[in-house]
């Protein structure tokens, strides 16, 4: 569990959520690390655009984001291990692995919550429109909810793990590594149900030897989620 009794002093101020709402819009690193996530985001968008920075620089908006994400990924695995970093966060207000249900929560959440939202508007509309009035389509307001949904969720983790870590940076290492081992868990776990559903029909060891392999990779994944679990002080100076 965290010692609260280490946060008492006056550089190190108690790891409140809110501190992200107070402090990211003066934060130079935070707004360095914004823009430039923005402007790659901008260019990768249009196919004109990211040949020119290609043309440029020689890597394209997409190529640049994946090779930041894998460093960054890559860096805060080993910094969440060394317990030099908070990827997921162990305290009294979410103790356990209550942190990790959470992403995995948000993260699966959102689809679900928007598929729901899209039935319930769907039935209604059709139980109380006109017979000769055709009901709207919901398709992509159920897409914006679960956007919004994310979004919402992502600014939420962002926040918790910014009241943490040292600073912006090791934050969005942080964050990003928190993602993507979840996105992992996820991909190995829907993988082994595949091989189990056999569509391409393979024979039956093959089926079960990817079975099994995606299964221990899905708990591989589990385990460096604990191990990147922290339950020391707040390493914020």
């Amino acid at each position: 569990m965290l010692n609260f009794d280490d946060l008492d002093a006056p550089d190190l101020p108690p790891p409140e959520t809110s501190l992200f709402f107070r402090r990211a819009w003066w934060d130079p690193l935070f707004i360095l690390i914004a823009g430039l996530t923005a402007f790659l985001v901008f260019v990768a968008s249009d196919v004109a655009r990211d040949q020119w920075l290609e043309d440029l620089v020689g890597y394209s908006a997409t190529r640049i984001g994946v090779l930041l994400w894998l460093v960054m990924f890559l860096w805060g695995t080993l910094q969440g291990a060394r317990h030099r970093a908070v990827i997921y966060i162990n305290d009294d207000i979410t103790p356990n692995y209550n942190d990790a249900l959470w992403t995995f929560g948000i993260f699966l959440g959102a689809p679900v919550i928007a598929v729901t939202v899209w039935l319930l508007l769907s039935l209604g509309s059709w139980l109380l429109f006109p017979a000769h009035m055709e009901p709207p389509r919901y398709d992509d307001a159920g897409f914006y909810l679960m956007y919004a949904l994310w979004l919402a969720g992502a600014i939420w983790l962002y926040a918790r793990l910014y009241a943490y870590n040292r600073n912006a940076l090791t934050t969005t290492a942080a964050f990003i590594t928190k993602l993507s081992w979840c996105f992992l868990a996820c991909a190995f776990f829907r993988q082994a149900e595949r091989d189990l559903e056999n569509e391409s029909g393979k024979g039956t060891y093959e089926v079960m030897s990817n079975f099994i392999v995606h299964i221990v990779l899905f708990f591989m994944a589990l385990l460096v989620i604990g191990k990147l679990t922290y339950t020391g002080p707040s390493l914020r100076k």
